[in-house]
């Protein structure tokens, strides 16, 4: 079908002894049943009952008011895929014809020029037409076009022989030397097949560079570019010239992207690194290429380098986990409670795999060429997100990763999967060593840090002193009230543990006087009798023989014969699991019978319902009162209920 008047179709055809049924406007046949050709505007030959559409009226009335080209064209358009060949979008005849263009413009097509493609695409799209843009130059635009339509027809109707020909061809000219036209190669490569040919003999270091400069690479080198079979291919083959070179034309070529990759090449590259890893400077330079904050970036992939990497090259190991400790603030929801209004808590994370971290430290650790730095970056890290939190949250308290972490010293095992447990383990081996190294200042420097978990790092840190600190740090938890914090306790008891015995007599004297008398932070309340009670335990379980704290807690238990050692008197909370023998079938029996004061008393006298928080002057309160009835003097020793932060055990009780 032709818009055109000329007859040059018909003068082809017969130089070619074609055959050709000719129809002229208005007698069109039906446009879903025809063969040959259309005048769909008529030609210069009119013959008496034909016309021709050249001015408005005529396409009024084609289009419009008798409508008989409007309804061969929907028909058209309806039964076949249509090319436009010699139109552009801005032509008049195009806005008639689009009126005749059904929704549907998966098959309808346009053959352009190449120039300006993204505006002529947005011209046509419009139209529910897809442009085919072909190259052409000022002198040779329709020369270019019958060149294109060639070369398309030899490469649709190409055999795999001729393809594999066509590709070996580009090869064995050599980048330098291009056998064929730019244009054809790229034309040529943006086939699947010739593209495969030739990747299976081209030599990447040798090609990349020529690839890149037509453009085909392109695609490798756009951080958002989408994946397909086509791309990955061509990822891997660029990817395989590490091999050879260690990344040296590669790195050159991603330095004329500025640094972005696909997804497809960073992850080819990664993979290399993975297995190959080898401390030379363009491997170096691919590591942080790969560590770039990209849309392609796999975080959690990059982390399992990490270990691979310390083995060969501290330095870039020390510069990724620096990379891999950057983290992201975003937000999660909050449900409420009981109909309330739904809110939002902060989340700091950090993309990493637990386990690819904590299998790479213990290589890092005693190799580290800079952990001053390391410890400054982890620290901060801490800081930050507790006052993060604290500023989000408006509380004040920057304990956010405190109340996470049980205690510092050890394995925590109920949050393994936090990358924040992780982080407090490296800062505590890396501040642990730099005590044992250089002394206690930089740990005693932390202690006035508004980060709680700074401050707990810090104490279980002083614990690797040299035994002549003894005193110093024994004074030091006296005098700062340290013994019945709740916050530090579990790094207080084991700076205890450590200093204690090693301390002068008259410091272990004005220990066990804020032992006896001290009170506790938090709360500014007393102190319960078991609490000091369990404090002495663990003072004398390393303490010689001649030391005062036996005598203070035997004198102490002879006060309170019923008291027993917790299991943990160093921690706030614990969890015993596994099994064990079946519980007593009736333990609420002993209660039977008893009258209200016998009871608080027996249940004072369990030591597994005993704590030290915020409901131990309640049962406080009722003792007393109880015993005031009775006409007894108040007792002093005392226990609490609590369900809120106690010492919990899966007993079955």
């Amino acid at each position: 079908m032709t818009t055109n008047f000329d007859l040059l179709f018909e003068a082809a055809a017969g130089r070619l002894e074609l055959p050709l049924d000719v129809y002229v406007a208005p007698a069109l046949p039906l446009g879903n049943d025809f063969r040959g050709l259309v005048h769909l505007h008529g030609h210069v030959d009119a013959q008496p009952g034909q016309r021709m559409v050249v001015t408005d009226r005529d396409f009024g009335q084609a289009y419009i008011t008798e409508g008989w080209a409007t309804q061969f064209l929907t028909r058209m358009f309806e039964r076949y895929t249509v090319v436009f060949v010699g139109y552009s979008a801005d032509d008049t005849v195009m806005r008639y014809l689009a009126r005749a263009l059904p929704a549907d413009a998966s098959r309808r097509y346009a053959f352009t020029e190449l120039e300006h493609p993204e505006k002529l695409g947005s011209k046509w799209s419009r139209l529910g037409v897809t442009p085919i843009p072909y190259p052409s130059s000022a002198n040779t635009r329709h020369e270019s076009l019958q060149s294109f339509v060639h070369h398309w027809q030899e490469r649709v109707s190409a055999t795999a022989q001729d393809r594999f020909d066509s590709a070996a061809a580009i090869v064995d000219s050599g980048p330098g030397n291009l056998k064929y036209s730019e244009r054809r190669i790229r034309w040529l490569l943006a086939d699947p097949e010739h593209a495969r040919h030739f990747r299976s003999t081209a030599e990447p270091v040798a090609w990349m560079a020529v690839l890149d400069g037509l453009g085909i690479l392109a695609p490798l080198f756009d951080s958002s570019a989408p994946d397909c079979d086509e791309v990955a291919a061509w990822a891997l083959w660029v990817a395989s010239s590490l091999s050879a070179d260690h990344g040296e034309v590669l790195l050159s070529i991603v330095s004329q992207h500025q640094g972005h990759l696909s997804s497809g090449l960073w992850l080819n590259i990664w993979s290399h690194l993975y297995g190959n890893y080898e401390n030379t400077t363009f491997y170096r330079r691919l590591l942080l290429v790969i560590s770039a904050d990209q849309p392609s970036k796999d975080r959690e992939r990059l982390s399992s380098l990490l270990r691979g990497v310390a083995t060969q090259d501290i330095e870039a190991a020390e510069t990724l986990l620096h990379q891999l400790l950057t983290p992201r603030l975003g937000f999660r929801s909050r449900q409420s409670w009981l109909g309330g209004r739904d809110s939002m808590d902060t989340e700091t994370t950090l993309a990493w795999r637990n386990s690819s971290i904590r299998d790479a430290w213990p290589i890092m650790l005693p190799a580290l060429s800079d952990p001053g730095h390391l410890l400054s970056v982890v620290l901060n890290l801490i800081r930050a997100v507790e006052a993060t939190e604290s500023l989000f949250d408006g509380d004040g308290r920057r304990d956010a990763l405190s109340i996470r972490r049980g205690q510092v010293d050890g394995v925590e095992p109920y949050m393994s999967d936090d990358p924040y447990v992780l982080v407090v383990d490296i800062a505590r081996d890396l501040l642990r060593e730099f005590v044992r190294t250089q002394g206690p200042k930089q740990a005693l420097d932390l202690l006035d840090s508004p980060s709680e978990m700074v401050r707990r790092l810090a104490l279980d840190a002083l614990a690797e002193s040299r035994r002549v600190e003894a005193d110093r740090l024994v004074g030091l938890i006296a005098r700062r009230d340290l013994i019945y914090d709740l916050s530090t306790k579990p790094e207080t008891f084991r700076l205890l543990r450590v200093m204690y015995r090693h301390a002068s007599r008259a410091m272990q004297e004005e220990l066990l006087a804020q032992v006896a008398g001290g009170t506790a932070p938090q709360r500014n309340a007393e102190v319960r009798e078991y609490e000091r009670y369990n404090v002495l335990v663990w003072l004398s379980a390393d303490a010689s023989s001649d030391d005062p704290v036996h005598a203070a807690l035997h004198t102490l238990q002879l006060l309170h014969p019923r008291f027993g050692p917790r299991e943990h008197p160093d921690l706030n909370s614990w969890i015993q699991s596994g099994s064990g023998a079946d519980p007593d079938p009736e333990p609420e029996g002993i209660y039977r019978g008893k009258s209200l004061r016998h009871m608080v008393a027996l249940l004072a006298a369990l030591p597994e319902i005993d704590d030290i928080y915020d409901n131990a002057s309640v049962l406080r309160e009722v003792q007393d009162r109880l015993d005031a009835e009775q006409g007894l003097e108040s007792s002093t020793s005392w226990m609490s209920l609590s369900i809120s932060r106690s010492g919990h055990q899966q007993s079955g009780r």
